[in-house]
Protein backbone atom coordinates (compact mmCIF):
# COMPACT_ATOMS: atom_id res chain seq x y z
CA UNK A 1 0.00 0.00 0.00
CA UNK A 2 1.36 3.36 -1.03
CA UNK A 3 -0.29 6.21 1.12
CA UNK A 4 1.75 5.62 4.27
CA UNK A 5 4.82 7.75 5.48
CA UNK A 6 7.35 7.03 2.71
CA UNK A 7 7.43 9.96 0.46
CA UNK A 8 9.46 8.60 -2.56
CA UNK A 9 6.91 5.64 -2.64
CA UNK A 10 4.49 8.12 -3.33
CA UNK A 11 6.41 9.99 -6.05
CA UNK A 12 6.72 6.49 -7.83
CA UNK A 13 2.70 6.42 -6.86
CA UNK A 14 2.17 9.77 -8.76
CA UNK A 15 4.39 8.97 -12.07
CA UNK A 16 2.65 5.55 -12.13
CA UNK A 17 -0.54 7.04 -12.27
CA UNK A 18 0.01 10.07 -14.47
CA UNK A 19 1.55 7.14 -17.22
CA UNK A 20 -1.60 5.41 -17.01
CA UNK A 21 -4.21 8.04 -16.80
CA UNK A 22 -2.82 9.92 -19.86
CA UNK A 23 -4.63 7.68 -22.19
CA UNK A 24 -7.92 8.04 -19.97
CA UNK A 25 -7.45 11.98 -19.66
CA UNK A 26 -7.10 12.26 -23.55
CA UNK A 27 -9.99 9.90 -24.04
CA UNK A 28 -12.11 12.12 -21.63
CA UNK A 29 -11.56 15.37 -23.49
CA UNK A 30 -12.16 13.77 -26.54
CA UNK A 31 -15.23 12.82 -25.30
CA UNK A 32 -16.17 16.41 -24.32
CA UNK A 33 -15.12 17.57 -27.82
CA UNK A 34 -16.88 14.70 -29.38
CA UNK A 35 -20.21 14.34 -27.50
CA UNK A 36 -22.18 16.55 -30.16
CA UNK A 37 -21.77 14.07 -32.92
CA UNK A 38 -24.79 11.56 -33.09
CA UNK A 39 -22.63 8.33 -33.68
CA UNK A 40 -19.92 9.52 -30.80
CA UNK A 41 -18.92 6.89 -29.15
CA UNK A 42 -17.51 4.54 -31.58
CA UNK A 43 -16.96 0.79 -30.27
CA UNK A 44 -13.42 1.54 -31.29
CA UNK A 45 -13.43 4.55 -28.70
CA UNK A 46 -15.21 2.57 -25.91
CA UNK A 47 -13.13 -0.76 -26.35
CA UNK A 48 -9.87 1.14 -25.56
CA UNK A 49 -11.83 3.60 -22.73
CA UNK A 50 -12.51 -0.22 -21.47
CA UNK A 51 -8.98 -1.16 -21.69
CA UNK A 52 -7.15 1.72 -20.46
CA UNK A 53 -10.05 2.32 -17.50
CA UNK A 54 -9.03 -1.14 -16.67
CA UNK A 55 -5.24 -0.73 -16.42
CA UNK A 56 -5.79 2.42 -14.20
CA UNK A 57 -8.12 0.68 -12.01
CA UNK A 58 -6.21 -2.20 -11.08
CA UNK A 59 -3.12 -0.16 -10.69
CA UNK A 60 -5.04 2.21 -8.05
CA UNK A 61 -7.00 -1.04 -6.44
CA UNK A 62 -3.50 -2.49 -6.06
CA UNK A 63 -2.05 0.39 -3.98
CA UNK A 64 -5.05 0.94 -1.92
CA UNK A 65 -6.91 4.02 -3.15
CA UNK A 66 -10.29 2.43 -2.31
CA UNK A 67 -9.09 2.99 1.34
CA UNK A 68 -7.71 6.83 0.60
CA UNK A 69 -9.65 10.24 0.32
CA UNK A 70 -7.33 11.45 -1.97
CA UNK A 71 -7.78 8.77 -4.29
CA UNK A 72 -10.94 6.96 -3.71
CA UNK A 73 -12.57 9.68 -5.77
CA UNK A 74 -10.84 9.47 -8.45
CA UNK A 75 -11.00 5.32 -8.20
CA UNK A 76 -14.61 5.45 -8.56
CA UNK A 77 -14.75 7.72 -11.75
CA UNK A 78 -12.27 5.64 -13.67
CA UNK A 79 -14.16 2.49 -12.68
CA UNK A 80 -17.52 4.15 -13.84
CA UNK A 81 -16.01 4.83 -17.04
CA UNK A 82 -14.97 1.17 -17.65
CA UNK A 83 -18.53 -0.09 -16.63
CA UNK A 84 -20.24 2.42 -18.99
CA UNK A 85 -17.71 1.95 -21.47
CA UNK A 86 -18.68 -1.88 -20.97
CA UNK A 87 -22.38 -1.23 -21.06
CA UNK A 88 -22.58 1.21 -24.56
CA UNK A 89 -20.33 -1.06 -26.21
CA UNK A 90 -22.54 -4.15 -25.73
CA UNK A 91 -25.59 -1.81 -26.29
CA UNK A 92 -24.41 -0.17 -29.42
CA UNK A 93 -23.78 -4.30 -30.84
CA UNK A 94 -27.38 -5.01 -29.59
CA UNK A 95 -28.68 -1.43 -31.11
CA UNK A 96 -27.60 -3.10 -34.35
CA UNK A 97 -28.34 -6.62 -33.93
CA UNK A 98 -31.65 -6.32 -32.75
CA UNK A 99 -33.54 -7.57 -36.32
CA UNK A 100 -30.97 -10.61 -36.24
CA UNK A 101 -31.33 -11.80 -32.92
CA UNK A 102 -35.68 -10.90 -32.76
CA UNK A 103 -35.90 -9.82 -29.52
CA UNK A 104 -38.26 -8.09 -29.00
CA UNK A 105 -42.14 -7.78 -30.46
CA UNK A 106 -42.46 -6.48 -33.55
CA UNK A 107 -44.54 -3.31 -32.47
CA UNK A 108 -41.81 -1.95 -30.34
CA UNK A 109 -39.50 -0.31 -32.56
CA UNK A 110 -35.83 -1.54 -31.27
CA UNK A 111 -33.64 1.21 -32.86
CA UNK A 112 -35.14 4.15 -31.75
CA UNK A 113 -35.42 2.87 -28.14
CA UNK A 114 -32.12 2.34 -28.06
CA UNK A 115 -31.07 5.46 -29.52
CA UNK A 116 -32.67 6.83 -26.59
CA UNK A 117 -30.76 4.62 -24.14
CA UNK A 118 -27.61 5.27 -26.02
CA UNK A 119 -28.02 9.13 -26.09
CA UNK A 120 -28.32 9.16 -22.48
CA UNK A 121 -25.35 6.62 -21.84
CA UNK A 122 -23.04 9.28 -24.22
CA UNK A 123 -24.77 12.00 -21.19
CA UNK A 124 -23.27 10.21 -18.96
CA UNK A 125 -19.71 9.29 -20.19
CA UNK A 126 -19.70 13.34 -21.09
CA UNK A 127 -20.48 13.84 -17.10
CA UNK A 128 -18.33 11.24 -16.18
CA UNK A 129 -14.86 12.12 -18.50
CA UNK A 130 -15.61 15.87 -16.81
CA UNK A 131 -15.55 14.42 -13.44
CA UNK A 132 -12.27 12.33 -14.10
CA UNK A 133 -10.70 15.55 -15.68
CA UNK A 134 -11.58 17.37 -12.27
CA UNK A 135 -10.62 14.86 -9.78
CA UNK A 136 -7.27 14.39 -11.55
CA UNK A 137 -6.61 17.82 -10.91
CA UNK A 138 -7.64 18.11 -7.83
CA UNK A 139 -5.23 15.28 -7.17
CA UNK A 140 -2.44 16.62 -8.21
CA UNK A 141 -1.81 14.48 -11.90
CA UNK A 142 0.24 16.28 -14.25
CA UNK A 143 -1.78 15.86 -17.52
CA UNK A 144 -1.06 18.21 -20.53
CA UNK A 145 -3.72 17.33 -23.66
CA UNK A 146 -2.15 15.68 -26.40
CA UNK A 147 -3.26 13.75 -29.75
CA UNK A 148 -4.42 10.66 -29.17
CA UNK A 149 -2.48 7.73 -29.92
CA UNK A 150 -5.43 6.43 -31.85
CA UNK A 151 -7.72 8.16 -34.37
CA UNK A 152 -11.15 7.57 -32.80
CA UNK A 153 -13.23 6.99 -36.29
CA UNK A 154 -16.91 7.22 -36.08
CA UNK A 155 -18.45 3.33 -36.67
CA UNK A 156 -20.72 2.68 -39.97
CA UNK A 157 -24.00 1.98 -39.63
CA UNK A 158 -24.25 -2.24 -39.48
CA UNK A 159 -27.18 -4.40 -39.89
CA UNK A 160 -27.17 -8.28 -40.03
CA UNK A 161 -29.11 -9.36 -42.61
Amino acid sequence: MIFGKEKKGAVVFLKQVEHYSAPVLDMCSHTLRSYDHPKFPSREFLNRLRGSTTRLEELLDYHGAQLSSLWFPYRESIAAAKLFSTVTYALRHVRGSCKHYHLVDIEFDCRSGMDLILKAMREGLRNISQGILEQAKRCGIAYTESKPVFQPRIDPEFEYR
